[in-house]
């Protein structure tokens, strides 16, 4: 009766260890398609979210090859992922990602706060963008109750810097 109890119980752990590593190998492999996939990004582009087709596993000492649809841009994508160990396929499967944009454009009309320097003076005022641009760009604002634009370099998403400390 001992026996039994003892063998029931192990019986009844065994799935619980087995469960723990494919959670194991899975997790694994969604960091090593994230890892790669970041690898393969152009400038300016970052991975926000990768989510694989179920079931595919990364055992340890497999490779991962990673084959784009199309071409990596901002927005929802997809890549095919074969992953092989000892020249055998092991898993495949579908994986979607989310891309975004590291720097997105600040849209044209977006209310700014304009600091012009000159020395030790400094006047800060608002104004909209005349066009789409990026923090780091020069662009140019259309000044508030005014017909006057006055150019600098955007700073933040909410700060055009002129004179001095560009």
């Amino acid at each position: 009766m001992k026996k039994l109890i003892v063998s029931l119980m192990f019986a009844l752990a065994l799935p619980a260890v087995a469960s723990a590593k494919s959670r194991s190998d899975a997790q694994s492999a969604i960091d090593a398609i994230t890892e790669e996939a970041e690898g393969q990004l152009p400038e300016g582009l970052e991975l926000a979210s990768v989510t694989p087709a179920e079931g595919i596993s990364l055992p340890r000492g497999a490779e991962l090859d990673l084959q784009w649809r199309g071409t990596a841009r901002a927005g929802k994508s997809s890549a095919f992922v074969v992953i092989r160990k000892d020249k055998k396929i092991v898993s495949k499967g579908w994986v979607r990602m989310e891309i975004v944009e590291s720097n997105p454009p600040i849209r044209r009309g977006t209310e700014v706060r304009v600091i012009v320097k000159s020395g030790a003076v400094s006047i800060t005022t608002t104004g909209s963008l005349e066009r789409d641009a990026r923090v780091g760009d020069f662009t140019s604002v259309r000044l508030d109750g005014q017909n006057t634009r006055i150019s600098g370099k955007l700073v933040d998403g909410n700060t055009l810097q002129v004179g001095a400390a560009q």
